[in-house]
């Protein structure tokens, strides 16, 4: 793992912590199911994710931390 790796999964960490991925993934008009499709994993997870009842994990975590990051810049434009 890089150092680049580990700062993004620092920064997904703490997005999910507070409570602010569902807030990104809003903000973009991007829906749950959208995001669950591009990640290839059930609705349910990402839901999970965003409660904070479960983490991502291993290329998962990676994936979604960079959508997130790509979903954030479009929130703000």
């Amino acid at each position: 793992m890089s150092v680049n790796t580990s700062v993004e999964l620092a920064q997904l960490r703490e997005r999910l912590r507070n409570g602010n991925a569902r807030a990104t993934r809003e903000r973009a008009h991007v829906s749950r199911a959208e995001v669950a499709a591009d990640l290839g994993v059930h609705e349910t997870t990402v839901e999970k994710w965003e409660t904070g009842k479960r983490s991502p994990r291993g290329r998962l975590a990676f994936l979604y931390g960079r959508l997130l990051h790509e979903l954030d810049e479009i929130g703000t434009r």
